[in-house]
């Protein structure tokens, strides 16, 4: 499989509740935060990653689609018509 083209998503998130997308904190210091925010590094706001976005809509779609594994791992498959995999790819034992 080759990557062929790439598109652009464009879109507006409207959160309904409350959304919080964590990062990791090497060193945990009495009374330090311990569940950080991701946040630029540049302006200090709050963002959701491309990587998380693109997760929850492969998530939906398998959904959507019917095939969610009951033990939490991704769809893969060998299928070249399945609109998962051509989409978001496979797994590298795949």
């Amino acid at each position: 499989m080759k990557l062929e083209s790439i598109k652009e998503v464009k879109g507006i998130i409207k959160l309904k509740t409350g959304t919080r997308v964590g990062g990791s904190s090497e060193n945990i210091e009495i009374g330090g935060n311990d569940n950080p925010v991701i946040r630029n590094p540049h302006t200090g706001e709050m963002y959701i990653p491309g990587s998380s976005i693109k997760g929850k809509m492969r998530s939906i779609m398998e959904w959507i689609e019917g095939v969610v594994l009951s033990n939490g791992k991704v769809h893969t498959c060998s299928d070249s018509n399945c609109s998962i995999c051509r989409t978001f790819g496979r797994g590298a034992e795949d």
